[in-house]
């Protein structure tokens, strides 16, 4: 779960090329595991890369079902080509 720290509106800014998050509490054990196993000094740009990887899976699943969707459509269409050609 993700959500704001108590008494503060979690606050994402969307610029041009980078987001700045501010007042955010994730309440993910693994995530929280994840991080802890990571030198302190580094753990910034370990959740950087956490980001990065997630947004990488979630495009690819994105667009692997827009192509789904298309394979579907263009076997529907090639299986009923036969058809409509039969009735001219």
């Amino acid at each position: 779960m993700v959500s704001s720290t108590p008494g503060n509106a979690a606050d994402i800014e969307v610029l041009d090329s980078h987001l700045v998050v501010h007042h955010l509490d994730v309440n993910r054990r693994d995530v929280a595991g994840y991080l802890s196993r990571i030198d302190a000094g580094q753990r910034e740009a370990a959740l950087v890369r956490v980001i990065e990887v997630g947004v990488f899976c979630l495009e690819r699943c994105q667009a692997s079902e827009d192509m789904e969707f298309v394979r579907l459509q263009l076997e529907r269409l090639m299986n009923d080509a036969p058809h409509r050609f039969e009735s001219v």
